[in-house]
């Protein structure tokens, strides 16, 4: 099972109890509209209990909720100027949620892209609180982990604790002028022309599929410099399985509080100490791009026996052929 989720902070609240009692008094939302029959409603429902969960060395305070919010689609009325019946003219948008408190900060981890977060934030949220997104990764940094992995993938990604790439297996560029996305997957992500052709051809990485192993957990996620993200919950593998039905919150709050700002910080690190920087990055290029005419070449090279063998044979089935009919 794979989850996209998304991170954002709560601003104005300290102390989950109180967060919690908040949340639950500012579950509904209406918006009146002229043309509707009924409002377009946002509804925060099947809150759960506050509970605590043990993720290594914290205890963790949490809570799971469900939300939708209605919106209007951009065409409501038919051909006649009819309104549509409701269901055909207002969208309603779902997720899931987690709420959780860590190191005096609370985090709402939805099981949605960014996007719908920000609606849920204009139709509800911000009528009580703020909600800052959580963009962890940007283009350099994603790039950063693709050479590390290519260069140094039996070494950690940090000095003082070990955190290793186990395998790539996703990428998605976009080419230099921002016109052409590129994407390698599957078997192509260990083919190195695929994978030379595609880097070479773009500096600016969106997203990176890694397994990645920490803290005695393994993790499939899929990182984007969007702020969107994507958990394999099904390929995850460690103390999570002793932690049935909330196994899926487990790894969603160990991505979060361990995962992330390890990579980060692994990251910060390697500029601090001249490991990673432009000059790196651009002679890594120049290397893939040598790569690439030397792969190009021998593949001519091949291709232009291949052809004077097959010429060859050609002539000599011709002849043959004159010899017989004599």
């Amino acid at each position: 099972m794979k989850n996209y989720f998304s991170i954002a902070e709560v601003k104005d609240y300290t102390d989950i109890l109180t967060f919690y009692n908040k949340f639950k008094e500012n579950n509904k939302s209406e918006k009146e509209v002229e043309w509707e029959d009924s409002p377009l409603e946002t509804l925060v429902y099947d809150i759960s209990t506050l509970k605590n969960i043990a993720i290594k060395n914290k205890n963790i305070s949490f809570f799971k909720f469900k939300i939708f919010t209605e919106r209007k689609k951009s065409i409501i009325k038919d051909n006649k100027g009819n309104l549509l019946p409701r269901d055909e003219r207002i969208n309603k948008i779902e997720s899931q949620g987690l709420v959780f408190h860590d190191s005096g900060k609370i985090k709402i981890v939805f099981l949605c892209g960014i996007e719908n977060i920000s609606k849920f934030k204009k139709d509800l949220f911000n009528k009580y609180t703020k909600l800052d997104s959580e963009i962890y990764f940007d283009e350099d940094i994603l790039f950063w982990l693709f050479w590390h992995h290519e260069q140094n993938g039996d070494k950690s990604l940090s000095d003082d604790e070990d955190i290793f790439i186990n395998d790539l297996r996703t990428y998605t560029g976009v080419s230099q002028d921002n016109k052409n996305e590129i994407k390698v997957d599957g078997d192509k992500a260990s083919t190195l022309l695929a994978t030379l052709g595609s880097i070479f051809s773009s500096k600016k990485f969106k997203l990176l599929n890694l397994e990645l192993d920490y803290l005695d957990e393994n993790i499939t996620v899929e990182i984007r410099n969007s702020g969107t993200y994507k958990l394999d919950i099904g390929s995850s593998k460690g103390d999570c399985d002793r932690h049935g039905v909330d196994r899926t919150f487990f790894l969603l709050i160990f991505v979060d509080i361990y995962v992330f700002p390890k990579i980060k910080n692994s990251y910060k690190k390697a500029i601090e100490n001249n490991v990673w920087n432009e000059l790196i990055q651009l002679s890594y290029t120049k290397q893939l791009g040598v790569k690439i005419i030397n792969l190009v070449n021998e593949g001519l090279a091949l291709v232009e026996r291949e052809l004077k063998d097959k010429s060859k044979e050609n002539s000599q089935r011709l002849f043959h052929e004159k010899i017989v009919k004599k």
